[in-house]
């Protein structure tokens, strides 16, 4: 009897800290297809963007840098995408992003096509993150497209690379 008490404890206990674990990857706005923004709709995020876009990933790769604290992890990643459709401003067609977490990545993955909510750092690097509308293609992203044309925001351009 004494082990099953401690078994039914310890169960509790790792439940309450895989809870608490998966809590600091919450983000406000969560909804089935959407980790999480602090926008109510596809639009106003749009807004507040400095880049949107729909594209492929071509290539991802891991940048050296400074953990943020100790036992941080000392690497970013660089996604490349082909972009297929962009908003807010003219895209080349192929752009590179990172993204640094420490704990809650988006997990991109090559030759998935993303929609993606991006800004520029301090340093005008586009960076995205775990708390935006950014999602995987087959997470519902016409929802924002038709949240886009319904506030009549046009596609800007997509600039091809010179023909060598």
């Amino acid at each position: 009897m004494e082990k099953f008490i401690v078994g039914i404890l310890l169960s509790f206990t790792f439940a309450f800290a895989a809870r608490n674990t998966l809590a600091q990857c919450d983000c406000m706005g969560a909804g089935k297809d959407i980790r999480g923004t602090r926008y109510s709709t596809a639009y106003e995020e749009l807004k507040n963007a400095d880049a949107v876009f729909y594209g492929q990933v071509v290539a991802m790769k891991m940048i050296a840098r400074e953990p943020v604290r100790n036992g941080a992890k000392d690497y970013e990643v660089e996604i490349t995408f082909r972009v297929e459709k962009a908003w807010r401003r003219d895209l080349d067609e192929f752009i590179t992003l990172r993204e640094y977490s420490d704990g809650c990545i988006i997990g991109f993955d090559i030759a998935e096509r993303w929609l993606v909510y991006a800004h520029f750092d301090e340093d005008k690097i586009l960076r995205t993150g775990y708390c935006t509308r950014t999602r995987v293609a087959y997470k519902n992203v016409e929802a924002d497209f038709k949240d886009f044309e319904n506030n009549h925001v046009k596609q800007t351009k997509i600039v091809s690379p010179p023909l060598k």
